[in-house]
């Protein structure tokens, strides 16, 4: 399926996964996310940050997380 006309590809890559911080500390989940067109990555552990990296490559807003 191919990009609606007039509306430009966008797409990412995202790489997720828990780490070790200490034998005492639970583990944290980490991201690494890529801009396919661009190249551009950035990589982070909060969720708002990817959120943020997509707005801003794609000019709009992610999909909404949650139900409604």
């Amino acid at each position: 399926m191919g990009p609606r006309p007039g509306h430009a590809r966008v797409s990412f890559v995202i790489r997720l996964w828990l780490e070790r911080r200490t034998r005492e500390a639970p583990p944290e989940w980490r991201w690494c996310i890529l801009h396919v067109q661009s190249g551009h990555e950035r990589c982070g552990r909060r969720m708002e940050d990817l959120i943020q990296f997509v707005r801003e490559q794609s000019g709009t807003d992610p999909p909404r997380l949650g139900t409604e």
